[in-house]
């Protein structure tokens, strides 16, 4: 049935207001369209550049998750914060990409390394994952809303459902 839905959809996106003609189609399907090239101007080496450190932090970060995943000390990668010690500019410009990019709860950037405060923790020169300090809000499921908190919800999730955060997820 998707498929279906998917040729519907595609022909009504485009202002279509008939069912189309058998005949007439450009292509027979849309799966048979080819994909529209990107635009030169998104041809950035600057950006695949800090992309790639990027991941090449990601990797670690991964390896770190994977050994407290291990040891049973997390299930998920949400359950867990990251610090880096000393981040270079480029972590710093994208600094508010980087919980998204390791999907954990949160990442902190601090300029000089921090003793370990919590049970446990993986290093790695200056990255350290430990266990996230917040508690899990129910939507999302990211570590990321105060344990007293009046709301249900995390401040994200509130921001987009609002006073219907009250509802029992």
């Amino acid at each position: 049935m998707a498929p279906l839905l998917a040729e519907e959809i595609h022909h009504f996106a485009q202002g279509a207001s008939a069912d189309p003609k058998a005949d007439v189609a450009e292509a027979g399907s849309v799966f048979e369209k080819v994909w529209a090239l990107p635009s030169v101007s998104w041809d950035s080496p600057e950006t695949k550049t800090e992309m790639e450190e990027l991941f090449k932090v990601r990797e670690e970060v991964m390896s770190l998750l994977e050994q407290a995943r291990e040891k049973k000390l997390i299930g998920s990668s949400t359950e867990a914060t990251v610090v880096i010690s000393n981040p270079p500019a480029r972590l710093r410009k994208h600094a508010e990409l980087l919980k998204t990019l390791f999907i954990v709860s949160d990442v902190s950037l601090v300029d000089e390394p921090l003793a370990p405060s919590t049970e446990w923790h993986f290093s790695s020169g200056s990255i350290t994952v430990q266990p996230a300090t917040l508690a899990k809000c129910p939507r999302c499921w990211t570590f990321s809303k105060p344990a007293e908190s009046e709301r249900d919800v995390c401040a994200r999730c509130h921001e987009v459902v609002g006073d219907v955060a009250h509802a029992h997820w």
